[in-house]
């Protein structure tokens, strides 16, 4: 069937002329379509691209209620004892006035700037309570940026511990005056162990927690994965993420590097070298 169509020429434009207008608009049409055609290949093709992949589909694990005393630094001793420390002025101020309790023992060192740290029931603790708190208040002062080795540590009953100056005297934010005799531990190692440990173990309910404390905490509790920390010359941020890498190989998902971040003092550390990590590294290969 033939096809009719009508065209436009112009009153100064000839019959030939016209015709070689109209070829050359043909041939640019003719190019637009094969453009077409293969821009939608393409799309055709991307398409089939998209619906061969597979979308992988995270599990969301929700954020868990935090304990009260995870607003400050804590940790437990081996024998479930709790201990918390301030972080700053402010806190130190506050846990002296909300939670230093009369069967408590108050640590501290002589380090401008050290965390006020509270063995909770410490009265009745062991001497392996006792050394634990000294532990945490050792790591929380300024002694490992400081590039002390060790340190020596306190501890008094809480009616030793006074926010009243001495005469002439005046105590900012955090200060605090100490009276009477103090029960002294030596130079304590700036050694610490950081893993996972279930709270379960000191009668709280059954979460799994990242914390700071002694080895012998760890080794008492059968945490699933500790390391022993020492000053050193790696950032802390360096260390945070080698601790969480291996524990996201044993299957906790549900922390990141802030929940390491968050318990570990300021300063540069490095691993210890210890015999028995040659088979656990092993599992990480």
């Amino acid at each position: 069937m033939t096809e009719y169509f009508d065209v436009e020429i112009g009153l100064d434009e000839n019959v030939t002329d016209a015709a070689n207008r109209y070829y050359g608009l043909s041939k640019k049409m003719k190019k637009k379509k094969e453009g077409v055609a293969i821009a939608i290949e393409v799309s055709r093709k991307k398409l089939k691209d998209v619906e061969k992949i597979k979308i992988e589909k995270k599990e969301v694990i929700a954020k868990r209620e935090k304990y009260w005393f995870e607003k400050y630094r804590w940790s437990f001793t081996r024998n479930g004892k709790l201990i918390i420390a301030g972080k700053d002025a402010t806190t130190n101020e506050l846990i002296i006035k909300r939670y230093l309790e009369k069967n408590d023992l108050h640590f501290h060192t002589n380090i401008q700037g050290a965390a006020h740290t509270i063995l909770k029931d410490g009265q009745k603790g062991t001497k392996e309570d006792h050394e634990d708190a000294a532990l945490i208040a050792a790591i929380y002062s300024k002694a490992a940026t400081s590039e002390f080795n060790s340190i020596d540590v306190y501890f008094v009953k809480p009616e030793q511990v006074s926010k009243t100056a001495n005469t002439g005297e005046y105590l900012a934010t955090g200060a605090f005056v100490i009276r009477g005799e103090r029960t002294w531990f030596k130079k304590i190692p700036i050694e610490f162990t950081v893993g996972l440990i279930n709270t379960k173990v000191f009668g709280l309910e059954d979460v799994d927690v990242i914390m700071v404390g002694s080895k012998e905490t760890f080794v008492k509790n059968k945490s699933a994965y500790y390391r022993t920390i020492v000053l050193g010359t790696k950032q802390k941020n360096d260390i945070c993420k080698d601790l969480l890498k291996n524990v996201e190989k044993l299957g906790y998902k549900q922390f990141d590097v802030n929940d390491f971040l968050s318990v570990l003092p300021a300063g540069k550390f490095d691993f210890k070298k210890e015999r028995w990590l040659t088979d656990w590294n092993s599992r990480f290969v």
